[in-house]
């Protein structure tokens, strides 16, 4: 008698354990065919009352517990390691879920917990059944699960997007594709600003859909159709500008778009399908005038408008030649009639203007070089003496002559021309 009573007990226990041996409360999952046969590797996703995945999971070929294929865990419920590809969850109480298996969908409310028997969610013929039905859960209704494909891209055919807050990288050329059941209608897209790919920066400007515009704000609703939508967006290209004077350097200034900025300009951004316009600047340096020569594209013009296609810097060359602003070029036309003519002018401030020429025009002939005056560091200023003509107080047109000082500026072997009559 003592030890039919341990036998007693020992099937008692082991029978509770294999009823429920991964968790309390959970709801068995049986998806079969019309003949009731299991159907492995069928995809189930669980969502909540808005529509947010919950869980997806597969069915194995084979039963896991009892009838079931599949089964769905509450929360605090443990679930066993070893079957959990086929489990789902957490689901918590007094929630509301819907089950998607193939083409339908069942809406199904989990009510308070209890300590009533497992349940069962039979999927056979297209159709939801719970058997058998406590109070814990509740088959609320059911309905066909039409989907639509959503396609988004970037228009540059890369970089990342947001569907939903969720964000997906690396989208590449075909974009990322989207199954969708009409249900879970409106879905969210959002459009990442500022991206960068293949050396530019990404500019959003608009969404479309199918090729038409869609919406202008980078978070946009989409409606249950299926379509592809594009994020299009504009290169930023980013532009430099600078002078370049032989032996000197890049400095001075430089004007863009009608602002005198320091060389090199800092970068400008300008957006693709823009303009930008850029101006040469006259000016001197260390006694050393700049002309224009051209950029460094061959354009000849010192004002330009720039419509860019890519990034770039603009470099513009110049020739500088001595300024004439130092000299100071005088004679001695108040001394007595026929004293030597004297050509006299200051030195000039930049130590590469190594000589000094001295031209003659008289009427009616061309001009001649008739001296050559080597600088003289020590000098501040110099006089030369014509001994060929003398001064005169008579201003008949017959009587005068033309003199300039053409300083030489060794560095790019220019000289200055400025003729002056005395």
């Amino acid at each position: 008698m003592k030890i039919k009573q341990v036998f007693f007990m020992l099937i008692f226990i082991l029978t509770n354990i294999s009823a429920n041996p991964l968790a309390e409360g959970e709801m068995w999952i049986r998806v079969s065919d019309y003949l009731d046969n299991l159907r492995g590797g069928v995809t189930i996703t669980v969502y909540d009352i808005n529509w947010q995945i919950v869980d997806m999971g597969i069915t194995a070929s084979t039963t896991v517990e009892q009838y079931g294929n599949a089964f769905i865990w509450m929360d605090g419920e443990p679930v066993s390691t070893s079957d959990s590809a086929y489990a789902m969850g957490p689901l918590e109480y007094e929630e509301t879920y819907y089950f998607v298996i193939d083409n339908k969908y069942a809406k199904i409310h989990v009510g308070e917990h209890s300590q009533t028997p497992d349940e069962h969610l039979y999927f056979k013929n297209n159709t939801f059944t719970l058997n058998p039905t406590h109070n814990t859960f509740t088959l609320v209704s059911q309905a066909d699960w039409n989907v639509k494909t959503v396609v988004v891209k970037n228009s540059f055919n890369a970089g990342n997007v947001k569907i939903d807050n969720t964000l997906h990288t690396n989208i590449g050329t075909n974009g990322l594709t989207k199954i969708f059941g009409e249900p879970t209608f409106p879905h969210t897209l959002e459009a990442i600003d500022n991206q960068s790919y293949d050396n530019y920066l990404r500019k959003f400007q608009s969404w479309s859909k199918n090729g038409s515009y869609y919406a202008s704000n980078k978070t946009a609703s989409i409606t249950a159709v299926s379509a592809t939508y594009t994020a299009n967006f504009l290169n930023q290209f980013n532009l430099t500008f600078k002078n370049s004077f032989v032996g000197v350097g890049n400095g001075g200034t430089i004007k863009v778009n009608g602002i005198t900025e320091s060389s090199p300009t800092i970068e400008h951004h300008v957006l693709q399908f823009n303009s930008i316009t850029v101006e040469t600047v006259y000016q001197v340096i260390n006694g050393i005038e700049y002309l224009f020569k051209e950029w460094n594209d061959g354009v000849t013009s010192s004002s330009r408008t720039i419509t860019p296609t890519d990034n770039k810097n603009f470099t513009a060359s110049f020739t500088g030649r001595p300024y004439n602003g130092y000299r100071n070029l005088h004679f001695n036309d108040s001394d007595p009639v026929g004293t030597p003519i004297k050509v006299m002018w200051n030195q000039h401030p930049n130590t590469n203007v190594t000589k000094y020429e001295i031209w003659r025009h008289k009427k009616n002939t061309s001009a001649v070089k008739i001296a050559t005056v080597n600088r003289n560091n020590n000098l501040s200023s110099y006089i030369y003496t014509d001994y060929d003509y003398s001064v005169t107080h008579n201003t008949s047109t017959d009587n005068l002559i033309w003199y300039d000082v053409r300083a030489y500026y060794s560095v790019e072997g220019t000289y200055r021309r400025n003729a002056v009559q005395t």
